[in-house]
């Protein structure tokens, strides 16, 4: 798929088949969606209703971090990060330690 942008923000056309996408970043994320259409003035009107649906169909709070909201605290992230660094089985003990060493060393010094 090659990506041609068009004058309208959010609305993108394949160039080699025709097709015009809504792209929009939710979330951090850059989802892409077909607009069932090859021609410019539909998938102008269709814009809008597509990026609504895209938009409602993300959970809320959802981020690209894993499910952290933007006004988390720092001992609710370093929970998380504890808990992913001793779940993860390719870790040895001497890894885990040093990721979680800055942690400790944050927790003292702030």
């Amino acid at each position: 798929m090659k990506i041609v942008p068009t004058t309208i923000q959010n609305l993108v056309k394949d160039g080699d088949s025709g097709t015009y996408y809504a792209r929009v970043r939710v979330n951090g994320r850059l989802i892409i969606r077909s607009l069932d259409t090859k021609t410019f003035t539909p998938a102008k009107l269709r814009l809008p209703d597509k990026l609504k649906e895209i938009r409602e169909a993300e959970p809320v709070g959802e981020t690209a971090s894993g499910g952290l909201e933007r006004d988390s605290t720092f001992e609710t992230v370093a929970k998380l990060y504890t808990s992913q660094v001793n779940q993860d089985p390719k870790l040895k003990a001497a890894s885990r330690e040093a990721r979680l060493r800055p942690l400790a060393m944050l927790r003292r010094t702030w």
